[in-house]
């Protein structure tokens, strides 16, 4: 299939100081769509084979949405923030308008630390391409989530530390579905953990850098197709990724060297393995049987780089950076996929192109020394 896409958009935004303490923003946006959609694509998504069945689709849908918002902040006792916010949108495709609220706390414990609070509903519309007559449904619904989320702020010129915790709760989530392709039966949570770290700068500490972490749980309801039917079971979103750690760090050797350090590390995304095969009727290819869905996880992704480099400043204000790198470092093979034999009955890891490589090259910066991490 080759679908086109056009897209149409007007945004106006304005804001007033009503008094010392309360500020107002509002603002209003339009946008239109136009998808083009022509072509073949597989009954069963799974089946790639050039003999499967197919849906065969000419198709153009003009998709208007409408949206306006408001939000109030209010400053209380110069240590207390709070914004109320109301947010509307339109989209004719599902001929529906939804309303979402939002609102948020700041406390400022001091000059250098602050806690938050914020919560809110959200909604996002089904794709134009799941409401065309031939294999979506045009009777589909916004999708929701409501969130909640609480952190802490803590700032100094050298040092940063962010930590936030959410919850995100869905519900009516588009799923595949036998009677109408698709349908609004979805829902699920996630929970999880971004936490950051950042101290020092570029020749103004012997060390600096950042460390990045996040964790996340998920579960939500899911299609699993069993070829002769659909079922439906809570399972681990594709993008629960669990652990999701970055470190980036570099250090000053002598006067103008430095070694710097990149170490990622992520757990494997979830996948659904296929369990076994049935041989379409009368055709040469075969549909493949989902397992739970989920139930398994590639290994994990591990990359390690690092580099040397040397600061030339020159002339007023100007600077060259020389560098020599390696990049993954281990020479690791990390995961990118699994591939099937034609019956299903062999599966094969796919791995990164992206090996070990040594590189070096010459940045060149006019007016300024400012770089930091």
């Amino acid at each position: 299939m080759k679908p086109s896409d056009i897209t149409y958009k007007a945004r106006f935004d304005a804001e007033a100081n009503l008094d010392d303490d309360h500020r107002l923003s509002f603002g209003a946006e339009a946008e239109k769509m136009i998808n083009r959609y022509k072509g073949t694509v597989p009954q069963n998504l799974s089946v790639l084979d050039p003999h499967g069945s197919v849906y065969t689709l000419d198709e153009e849908y003009s998709a208007v949405r409408l949206g306006v918002y408001s939000e109030l902040e209010s400053a209380f006792l110069k240590r207390v923030m709070v914004s109320i916010g109301i947010r509307s949108d339109y989209y004719d495709l599902s001929k529906e308008a939804i309303v979402d609220p939002r609102a948020s706390f700041r406390y400022n414990i001091s000059k250098e630390m602050y806690a938050q609070m914020s919560w809110g509903i959200y909604h996002q519309f089904a794709q134009p391409y799941l409401y065309n007559q031939v294999n979506g449904n045009t009777q589909l619904s916004a999708q929701s989530a409501q969130h909640l989320t609480a952190g802490a702020e803590y700032s100094t010129e050298l040092l940063m530390c962010r930590i936030e915790t959410y919850q995100k709760n869905y519900s009516n989530l588009v799923l595949r579905n036998e009677l109408t392709h698709y349908a609004n039966l979805g829902d699920g949570i996630a929970t999880g953990l971004d936490f950051f770290l950042k101290y020092g700068g570029f020749l103004r500490t012997p060390v600096s850098g950042w460390i990045s972490y996040s964790y996340l749980h998920s579960r939500r309801l899911q299609a699993r197709d069993l070829v002769d039917r659909i079922v439906y079971e809570q399972a681990p979103s594709s993008f629960d990724i669990t652990h999701n750690l970055t470190v980036v760090g570099k250090i000053q050797l002598i006067q103008f060297f430095s070694l710097g350090l990149t170490a990622r590390y992520a757990t494997g995304k979830p996948v659904t393995p296929i369990v076994s095969a049935i041989q379409a009727a009368g055709e040469e290819y075969y549909e493949p049987v989902q397992g739970p869905i989920n139930s398994e996880r590639m290994p994990d992704f591990i990359r390690i780089d690092v580099s040397l480099g040397y600061f030339l400043p020159f002339g007023d204000l100007n600077s060259a950076m020389i560098y020599f790198a390696v990049s993954n470092l281990l020479d690791r093979d990390n995961p990118s996929g699994y591939e099937y034999s034609a019956d299903y009955s062999e599966r094969t890891l796919k791995t990164t192109d992206y090996r070990r490589s040594i590189y070096f090259g010459v940045a060149i910066s006019f007016g300024s020394y400012g770089i930091d991490n």
